[in-house]
């Protein structure tokens, strides 16, 4: 029996078709206690059973996985008529167990602020053919915050194979998310949403695959993809715990205006940076580059890791020049396989800038372009020196260092067994490095020939 065509139905249904849903879907026979104490007697009401009343106890069916169709609650799909109204009625459908909602290739006219996700609760559709228009103004389009706190996190939720346009649009993020854990997001694509395509604040062990952003940051304060501990001060949104064991694999952002991607803090919230996030196989590429960083870390002490990253720079709209990439968050991020490719001069003051506090550790820098940025490929403005594990290569005369260490560190802690490759000072050619023979801060160093 299938569950679509009983719920496409105008017709009242034999109860005979609702029994044999129900032995289909879960194996238990319509002699069973839960059916003869359900509110339909196995004889079923006079005159059969309407679609309403069927889909009430279909959902209603202990453990059994609810797919609900917006079509079936009213959507059209034709990119004109307003579809808010069956995507909330489905979700609304869903029994607290939770549910699928499946959307079939079309173009839904969808409000702003108006489509809350619970948890257990997926939202799936068909790839491309699929396309949520955003339709006004507003905060977001799609929230996976509905019933979450702090403290009770929504868990198990995915998105899935569909795509989100601005529509035109102003200031509305694709995808908003509070007090999240073990999310999966996977073929998800944006298509110019002015307030960026993803906002988070306290995400808890989530995956992210094959996400493309193009033209989803209207201006130079909104990221495309902002991922913070906490959203507000107060209130909803409010977090004093952290981001953190998140994993992204196949990013594609282009043209945006602000930050690429970013690591913060977030207001109300003393709990350090967002940390345990990893990033591979990411292409930021440019064509507006407005001076924001590529990849920016804020906020406090954190560890995270990037690797095969590719940033790439085709022109600047404007702004002043900025850096590609910006650790201002302090602790120890891992670099590994970062290229570059840039087709403006002047473009950036210093390909990296390395803050204060971080002691990041790198692994191969790639500068594939003639034109360099008007200062450095590696500024250093901290006390704790960059870890060089690989090497940087460059075309043109660039200054490839700025700011750096030319001797072992005189303070901060450190561990035995580091070692700090020598990137700076005239004595580069004589000593590659010193390595920490024993912990303490700074510690006993050695220098290496």
């Amino acid at each position: 029996m299938d569950r679509r065509s009983l719920f496409k139905t105008s017709a009242l249904v034999a109860p005979a078709a609702l029994w044999a849903l129900y032995a289909q879907a879960t194996g238990v026979p319509r002699t069973s206690s839960y059916l003869q104490s359900n509110s339909f007697p196995l004889a079923g009401p006079a005159g059969g059973i309407t679609p309403q009343q069927m889909q009430d106890f279909v959902v209603s069916i202990p453990g059994i996985w609810t797919k609900l169709n917006v079509l079936n609650f009213g959507a059209t799909g034709n990119g004109s008529t307003n579809d808010t109204a069956a995507f909330t009625s489905a979700i609304a459908a869903l029994p607290a167990s939770g549910g699928l909602i499946y959307a079939p290739a079309g173009q839904y006219l969808l409000n702003p602020n108006a489509i809350s996700l619970p948890a257990h609760c997926s939202l799936v559709g068909e790839g491309f053919g699929t396309n949520f228009l955003i339709n006004g103004n507003g905060s977001y389009l799609i929230d996976l915050s509905a019933g979450a706190s702090t403290n009770s996190p929504n868990l198990n939720q995915m998105l899935a194979n569909f795509q989100i346009s601005g529509n035109s649009s102003s200031g509305v993020v694709g995808i908003r998310g509070y007090y999240n854990q073990e999310l999966m997001c996977s073929n998800l694509f944006g298509n110019y949403i002015s307030g960026g395509f993803c906002s988070f604040a306290q995400l808890w062990d989530s995956r992210f695959f094959r996400i493309e952003a193009i033209g989803c940051s209207g201006n130079t304060s909104t990221p495309v993809m902002n991922l913070q501990n906490s959203a507000a001060s107060s209130g909803a949104g409010l977090s004093l715990d952290t981001t953190n064991q998140c994993f992204f694999s196949d990013i594609h952002l282009e043209v945006f205006a602000g930050q690429g991607i970013a690591l913060t803090q977030g207001p109300g919230n003393s709990a350090g940076g967002p940390n345990g996030m990893y990033f591979s196989r990411v292409k930021l590429e440019n064509e507006t580059y407005q001076g924001q960083p590529f990849i920016y870390i804020g906020g406090g002490p954190s560890a995270n890791s990037f690797s095969d990253i590719y940033l790439s720079v085709d022109s600047a709209t404007g702004g002043s020049p900025g850096y590609c990439i910006q650790n201002a968050g302090g602790g120890t991020t891992y670099w590994k396989d970062i290229q570059c490719n840039m087709n403006q001069a002047n473009i950036c003051t210093n390909f990296w800038y390395q803050d204060t506090y971080g002691a990041d550790v790198i692994d191969t820098i790639m500068w594939n372009s003639p034109i360099g940025p008007s200062g450095a490929i590696l500024a250093i403005a901290g006390v704790q020196p960059i870890i060089l594990n690989g090497v940087i290569s460059w075309a043109g005369g660039l200054t490839p260092y700025s700011g750096a260490p030319t001797a072992a560190p005189t303070s901060g802690q450190y561990y035995q067994g580091t070692f700090i490759r020598n990137i700076g000072g005239a004595n580069m050619s004589s000593i590659s490095g010193w390595l920490c023979t024993a912990s303490g801060s700074p510690g006993t160093w050695r220098a290496l020939a």
